[in-house]
């Protein structure tokens, strides 16, 4: 019985979206529906997506106009969720590659009792130069940081609870720091689940760039310290 929805929103990724596609019909976990939904893309995404259900069967949705990606997650959260009572949620990006293990590790933490559960990532460049990052397994920090990168995955009742995700790039900032708000139980997996791929049109590119600014996590980090001046002791584990 399926337990848990994945969410793809998808925005110009015709070169990468094959790739992510794969990662996650190769997961051992089985039990999970897969949903991508199209952000209004300018290349041959929409194209691309409708020829991935050649090897592997998922829900296709599409915006009629750009929203972006944290609104693109979170309507197709809602829509799904009128369909079906999912017990986990994940969102991945169109241009990762996620372990064969990405599911089954993390819902099998999941399960000991979290509302919430990260892990490490490695990021990738166009000349396959790796680097592996490690989230900070010292709660107390991260409390501070809210940077839970890539991987991750939640319940639903926690999102109901912490979202809807955040218009704003750093939507999963965001979401973390929400999350903290709820006092949600956070659960640390000590492995390397999603390959993280960086380039011009990724987050971090644009960054890089110039072309978007480190507003969103900027904002977050500032709402942090504030949740944590009121609140003292939030309920980490």
């Amino acid at each position: 019985m399926i337990d848990t929805l994945v969410v793809m929103p998808v925005y110009n990724a015709e070169n990468t979206i094959l790739d992510a596609i794969k990662s996650i019909k190769n997961q051992k976990y089985k039990k999970f529906k897969l949903v991508c939904c199209d952000d209004n893309s300018e290349d041959k995404t929409l194209e691309q997506l409708i020829n991935c259900r050649e090897i592997f069967d998922f829900k296709i949705l599409k915006n009629k106009k750009n929203i972006g990606t944290g609104l693109t997650i979170s309507k197709t959260i809602e829509i799904e969720s009128s369909f079906f009572e999912y017990k986990y949620i994940t969102w991945v990006s169109a241009d990762n590659i996620l372990n064969e293990n990405f599911l089954q590790k993390h819902i099998e933490k999941i399960s000991s009792g979290y509302a919430i559960t990260y892990s490490g990532w490695r990021s990738f460049d166009l000349n396959s130069n790796y680097s592996v990052f490690y989230p900070d397994e010292n709660l107390e920090s991260l409390k501070v940081s809210y940077k839970l990168g890539p991987s991750f995955l939640f319940t639903k009742n926690l999102y109901d609870k912490a979202g809807p995700f955040n218009k704003l790039p750093g939507e999963d900032f965001y979401f973390a720091v929400k999350c903290a708000i709820n006092d949600a139980k956070f659960g640390f997996i000590k492995d390397n689940l999603v390959d993280y791929r960086v380039h011009n049109n990724s987050v971090s590119g644009r960054i890089r760039s110039g072309k978007i600014k480190e507003l969103a996590t900027d904002s977050a980090l500032m709402e942090a310290i504030k949740i944590n001046k009121k609140n003292g002791n939030l309920s980490y584990q």
